[in-house]
């Protein structure tokens, strides 16, 4: 059993704007390493209570961070032929130039034009991480941050993609304080550090999130709840980052599909709109399109497996292979061991 201590002079900054003090974890405890399944790994801190949700059957939905006209839009994205086949070695992803034809960027202000970011950002971005496994302690380094917002466990493990037969899929979870729909696009977007001005933190939900998640496969879930500190609104997030999109679609700019939901009275669930019920609609069926989930009701239940009332689900998909076809990580060889392969 490997054994973990907790630093607890860590401090949690989610939001520069937000001063509020939240209670510190002052546990001295030891966290055990326990392995659960094929390549997991928890960190279980106490027992955390779990309130269980009612889901409203009713459709409701939210827009991306940048939106093309919508005549230009089928299911989210521009109806343009796929420019790019799809490349599965990371070190060759790059080699993408998009398609002007497929590309589109709106003016947020009148008059002023919002900075673009090509997708290839996201791969050069990430190029940053040498091997795969260097791409880890981000993530785990912001689950643990979380321990401040009452964290007990941050679990690393492999699923099966439903929609991809035989393809594995990574899944980084906490039970943190979640994240709000502003900071979840504050976690979606580029060069955006919540944490920067202090000593003891890597930067939560920053660039290392971005550039972790794409060095690992070439795109990203993400599934988070948490509260709002100055409405104590309760509020659920969806977000995708997906390089596949991106490339298939020839995009040259960096389009994130969102969706978001609050909880009502009595404990339902309802969209919250940011722009209008039919962004809403059309992000949430881009995301049921090109996530390992089928359809709305299928990603709402993805909150259902968070282990409390609060928590973020990373889940990576369309892992990155090597050049013989195989996948880059190795799930097989130790059970409870996630390895490179062909390293011994």
């Amino acid at each position: 059993m490997i054994t973990m201590p907790i630093k607890q002079e860590i401090i949690d900054l989610t939001d520069d704007l937000d001063d509020t003090n939240v209670p510190m974890n002052t546990s001295n405890d030891i966290v055990p390493v326990t392995n659960y399944g094929v390549g997991s790994c928890f960190l279980d801190i106490q027992e955390s209570p779990m309130k269980k949700m009612k889901l409203e059957t009713e459709t409701c939905m939210i827009a991306p961070l940048s939106i093309c006209p919508k005549n230009e839009f089928v299911g989210g994205f521009p109806a343009v032929n796929p420019i790019a086949t799809s490349c599965k070695q990371f070190w060759k992803a790059g080699d993408y130039d998009g398609n002007k034809e497929g590309a589109c960027h709106d003016q947020t202000v009148v008059g002023m034009d919002h900075v673009r970011v090509h997708p290839k950002f996201l791969h050069s971005n990430a190029t940053s991480h040498k091997w795969a496994l260097g791409a880890f302690p981000e993530l785990l380094d912001n689950a643990m941050d979380e321990v401040c917002n009452g964290a007990t466990f941050v679990s690393v493990d492999v699923l099966d993609n439903k929609k991809d037969v035989g393809s594995k899929m990574l899944l980084v979870e906490d039970n943190g304080g979640g994240m709000t729909p502003d900071k979840m696009r504050q976690c979606m977007s580029l060069g955006y550090s919540a944490k920067s001005k202090l000593a003891n933190t890597i930067g939560q939900y920053g660039n290392g999130f971005k550039t972790s998640s794409m060095r690992l496969g070439a795109d990203v879930i993400v599934f988070s709840r948490g509260r709002d500190r100055a409405t104590s609104m309760l509020t659920q997030s969806v977000g995708m980052l997906s390089y596949t999109i991106l490339r298939g679609t020839g995009k040259e700019d960096i389009v994130v599909p969102m969706i978001d939901y609050f909880v009502k009275r009595g404990g339902t669930w309802e969209m919250l709109v940011r722009s209008t019920a039919d962004d809403w609609k059309r992000n949430s069926e881009t995301i049921a399109q090109w996530s390992p989930y089928e359809n709305e009701q299928d990603l709402f239940q993805q909150f259902e497996l968070l282990k409390g009332d609060h928590g973020t689900r990373i889940v990576i998909y369309n892992l990155w292979e090597d050049e013989e076809g195989a996948p880059e990580l190795d799930f097989d060889t130790d059970p409870h061991d996630i390895q490179i392969r062909g390293v011994s």
